[in-house]
């Protein structure tokens, strides 16, 4: 929504008069635009997804992302001052991952004090460039895409087992949620206490045994149908 700024500008003013309260996804480069963080913070704007992907540069290199490592908790900082909360999305399981990568991961969340995040196991997508790879390296483990959920692994891993990456993610979301890091990152100097207690103790529940994407077919159980 923030891109490109000219326009969100102006959206962002049109909303100011409106005196409603929205969440929105954007990335880390409005945090270089002052007054497109401060219009946002005006219109309403509680908090924004935003897809941090990886704390590794090989990681971002390898999956076309602009490397923003160095800069990444500045940007995360400037946000928040503006305001606005970050509700942050990972990915687990990318090539130059291994077994360190959930807790690296979970403490810089924590460190930053992220509203709450989500931890998605690399998942290959049909159509997508990583698909076409993994189908190349013959990494592929499971042909059925009712099963690609960004919770199940149906691929090879580069430096961990299947198992291991499907227990890191387990842990990663574990320990996020677990009462005393939604304590930890909940209260701040900033405002919203209840918006960011109620996010944290959503996905705390959702994600009891469940993975984010519980309700998918995959994860329900089947019927017995009937003629």
């Amino acid at each position: 929504i923030t891109s490109p700024a000219s326009r969100a500008k102006e959206f962002f003013e049109a909303l100011i008069p409106l005196k409603i309260r929205w969440v929105g996804q954007g990335d880390l480069a409005m945090a270089k635009d002052p007054e497109l963080l401060a219009l946002a913070a005006r219109s309403g704007c509680q908090a924004m997804f935003i897809g941090l992907e990886s704390l590794s540069p090989e990681n971002l290199r390898a999956a076309s992302k602009p490397i923003n490592l160095g800069n990444m908790g500045e940007a995360i900082g400037k946000i928040h001052k503006a305001g606005i909360e970050i509700i942050g999305s990972f990915i687990v399981g990318l090539d130059g991952d291994n077994t360190e990568v959930f807790a690296k991961t979970v403490a810089f969340a924590e460190k930053h004090k992220l509203a709450a995040a989500q931890f998605a196991v690399l998942t290959p997508f049909p159509g997508t460039n990583i698909y076409e790879q993994l189908k190349g390296e013959d990494r592929i483990t499971d042909p059925d895409w009712s099963h690609y959920t960004m919770s199940n692994v149906v691929f090879k891993p580069h430096q961990m087992s299947a198992q291991q990456l499907n227990d890191g993610q387990k842990y990663a979301y574990r320990r996020f949620y677990s009462l005393p890091s939604i304590v930890k990152r909940a209260f701040t100097t900033r405002r919203k206490l209840g918006l960011r207690l109620l996010v944290n103790l959503s996905y705390r529940y959702i994600n009891r045994g469940g993975g984010i994407c519980r309700g998918t077919p995959a994860h329900r159980p089947v019927k017995s149908r009937t003629a």
